[in-house]
């Protein structure tokens, strides 16, 4: 071999073993994961309150015909706020990172924007469509850190004259579950430093004013609401669209209602033929005319009676044909029971 030859292969090594430097070090904002256990990423679809959580489903994500993630699903339900969760453990930071930000198909690619959710870089959208008759809304949430990705779905089509959801309150519901889980598999965001402490004013400063003692805070008006355990395990919504307005609201069966029975303002949930003794407590309250409306199907009804057990008192009856109707009474009126419980 000549010598002209020899240095031609010695400098086509060397450029080789820099173009492999140069692309390593480019790369090195990423890297390679170890899986986590299935019981540690079940760990982190935690129960949260006012919602029911379904039953987690593991699967794999795969593209290209490859798998490249675990996949943990789980539904969050609650009554018009109902958020789907995906957790995908990927074993390759680069990849997490590229599929976070891939939206397959013409639909999912609308109002997608990156953004910074928690601390942690996140892809969010939201789409509203709007047609004759109905109100279509959508709102996702992508969080990727490392090799994990969090995903969150929140979907509600609804008729225009049902106004039982905006999309501001179903977002929310969408950041509340999705920033829970977030907090828990990755710590909960960096607390600002605190302000840097101003310098001690000179001895010619006038003197701070005066500052008034703090008031003692207005108690919370309670709302008591006596339901069976069936109408009690769906009205999660319900409870909590009254505790987000301010109320204390407390929960209590038939066997304990007699304690109850003088609280300015009562919610019963349930109609004449309600089980566990809820029943018998409606019909002391509406009238037989009253109790049959609420029989018919597709009944839904809202009667409030006044100084039942005490004066002054308001006791509210929502009820429907069925635990369906029911519960969809409960979310119709909730507006209305929050007004007159204010004003009890």
């Amino acid at each position: 071999m000549d010598g002209g030859n020899l240095r031609w292969r010695m400098s086509a090594a060397c450029s080789l073993l820099l173009l492999l430097f140069l692309s390593a070090a480019a790369g090195s904002a990423y890297g390679q994961c170890t899986p986590r256990s299935a019981d540690e990423m079940k760990s982190y679809l935690i129960d949260m309150p006012n919602y029911t959580k379904v039953q987690t489903k593991v699967g794999e994500r795969i593209a290209s015909g490859k798998v490249i993630a675990t996949d943990y699903q789980t539904t969050y339900v609650k009554p018009y706020r109902s958020v789907d969760i995906e957790l995908l453990d990927y074993d390759d930071e680069a990849v997490a990172a590229q599929d976070a930000a891939l939206y397959p198909t013409p639909t999912d690619g609308q109002g997608w924007n990156a953004t910074t959710f928690r601390g942690h870089q996140a892809y969010l959208r939201t789409v509203e469509l709007v047609s004759s008759e109905y109100l279509d809304y959508t709102a996702e949430l992508r969080v990727v850190e490392g090799c994990t990705v969090v995903r969150g779905f929140w979907h509600e089509k609804i008729r225009k004259y049902e106004t039982l959801v905006t999309p501001e309150e179903g977002r929310e519901s969408l950041e509340t579950v999705v920033g829970a889980i977030v907090d828990v598999m990755f710590g909960p965001p960096a607390a600002a430093p605190p302000p840097t402490p101003s310098p001690t004013p000179p001895a010619t400063s006038p003197p701070p004013p005066e500052t008034s003692p703090p008031q003692p805070e207005t108690p919370k008006t309670r709302i008591v609401v006596l339901a069976n355990s069936i109408d009690y395990s769906l009205a999660a919504g319900f409870f909590g669209f009254l505790e987000g307005r301010g109320f204390d609201v407390v929960h209590v069966t038939a066997a304990d209602f007699d304690q109850y029975k003088t609280e300015p303002f009562i919610v019963i949930l349930g109609g004449p033929d309600a089980p566990e003794g809820v029943g018998e407590v409606v019909q002391g309250i509406l009238t037989m005319a009253e109790g049959e409306s609420i029989r018919k199907a597709g009944a839904r009804r809202l009667y409030i009676k006044t100084d039942r057990w005490t004066s002054g008192q308001k006791v509210a009856v929502i009820a429907g044909s069925n635990r369906q109707e029911t519960a969809m009474a409960e979310d119709e009126s909730r507006a209305e029971i929050a007004s007159e419980a204010a004003s009890a």
